[in-house]
């Protein structure tokens, strides 16, 4: 939301925020358990904070927020049986469902093959599911 603050300085048109998706983040903590910390929890508490995330680039002005999914193209082929890509998808929808129908319009999500210095981690899987 810092983001969209310094953008207003320089635009009075509408503004939208990028955040990761909570599905990129969940790969933080595998199926192994953290003693003391299942990862149910972790899980629950990932989808707190994404909501709280959105949330406030909405009360920052925000007019729409994307959830970057870079991860879905690289879940089929991590995963070709697209049980991974379920998964996030679940993941990512626990989010979502969070929010009305009005903010719901104004809630975004990007997919692409995922580049960091002209490195694609998934270019070649089709966006065809």
């Amino acid at each position: 939301n810092t983001y969209v603050e310094e953008a207003k300085k320089y635009t009075k048109l509408p503004i939208k925020e990028a955040v990761i998706a909570p599905s990129a983040l969940s790969m933080v903590y595998q199926k192994a358990t953290i003693e003391g910390y299942s990862h149910e929890q972790f899980l629950d508490d990932l989808i707190n904070e994404a909501e709280k995330d959105i949330r406030k680039c909405f009360e920052s002005g925000a007019h729409s927020v994307q959830l970057d999914f870079t991860e879905a193209r690289y879940s089929l082929k991590a995963d070709p049986s697209g049980q991974l890509l379920r998964d996030f998808i679940n993941i990512n929808n626990r989010v979502l469902d969070r929010f009305d129908s009005k903010l719901r319009e104004r809630l975004g999500v990007h997919i692409c093959p995922g580049g960091d210095q002209d490195c694609y981690h998934s270019f070649e899987v089709d966006y065809l599911l």
